[in-house]
């Protein structure tokens, strides 16, 4: 792609991506409305748009005639952002970290905001944590890297699966939507990516869990047990895969979600004191 795209950011000095901020921009016009058309929610009253970027996926996004929260952490972009949109009625934007912002001031008139992302892969994984954590944002369409994409719907057994699968399929379900070919992007990334909806359950974050499923997926060549016994009392950890009719030779990857949270349910009293 051409980096003509840049051309009018800024009138002073030519404009270019932060590898800072990890920058590449989605700019196939095309691609875009694909991506809008696969967001097939229509009870929604706000978007939160991070990562706007130029404002090629906003260009499309303005056809739902929706309030659109813009989040972006790069000032050049939202200097440019805000004269684009000047006139635009729909158009609300913030100069802000998605990861350290607050969310609820945002969201606290509405009552069924979305989620829709183009963010730097560095930042995905913290992202969607903070996503399971609110409690009035159920639905999040998200640009992922490939490999990312593929772990939240990994299943037990293989290799993609990991602490990070665990966690999101307990609190929500991925939809896969459509991949996207690394050349639509400027700068080009080193990998493909995936647009996908994840779609958030009624459970409520538990902070202590998810630090328990990290503690259990400390080492995957070792069996559960070894990890366990760095944080729990063997003779503890004994009765309860006794409860739950665990091998004692079992893998943290052969458990599902629920059996993770069930072995938590049994041991989150009993941790020891050295």
């Amino acid at each position: 792609m051409s980096n003509s795209i840049f051309k009018n950011i800024s009138s002073h000095k030519k404009f270019v991506p932060s590898k800072k901020l990890g920058q590449n921009f989605l700019v196939n016009n095309k691609v875009c409305k694909d991506l809008v058309y696969l967001i097939n929610d229509r009870n929604f009253d706000v978007i939160i748009e991070v990562g706007p970027g130029t404002g090629y996926l906003t260009d499309e996004l303005l056809i739902f005639k929706k309030p659109i929260y813009l989040i972006e952490l790069d000032k050049r972009l939202c200097e440019f952002l805000s004269k684009k949109y000047s006139t635009n009625k729909y158009i609300h934007l913030l100069n802000d970290d998605i990861l350290t912002c607050n969310l609820n001031q945002i969201i606290k008139e509405y009552e069924n905001p979305i989620f829709v992302t183009n963010l730097p892969y560095s930042i995905s994984k913290p992202f969607i944590i903070k996503f399971l954590q609110q409690s009035s944002i159920k639905i999040c369409y998200c640009m992922l890297q490939k490999e990312v994409a593929e772990k939240l719907i990994a299943q037990t057994n293989t290799k993609p699966y990991n602490s990070f699968s665990a966690l999101t399929q307990y609190y929500s379900k991925t939809e896969l939507l459509i991949d996207i070919d690394r050349y639509n992007f400027n700068p080009i990334p080193k990998v493909d990516s995936t647009f996908v909806k994840i779609i958030k359950n009624d459970e409520q974050y538990n902070i202590y869990f998810a630090k328990f499923i990290k503690q259990i997926f400390l080492a995957r060549r070792k069996t559960m047990l070894n990890n366990l016994k760095l944080f729990y009392y063997l003779n503890t950890i004994h009765d309860a895969y006794n409860k739950l009719k665990l091998d004692k030779n079992i893998r943290s990857e052969q458990l599902t979600p629920k059996e993770i949270y069930n072995l938590y349910l049994l041991l989150q009293h009993t941790k020891n004191n050295v």
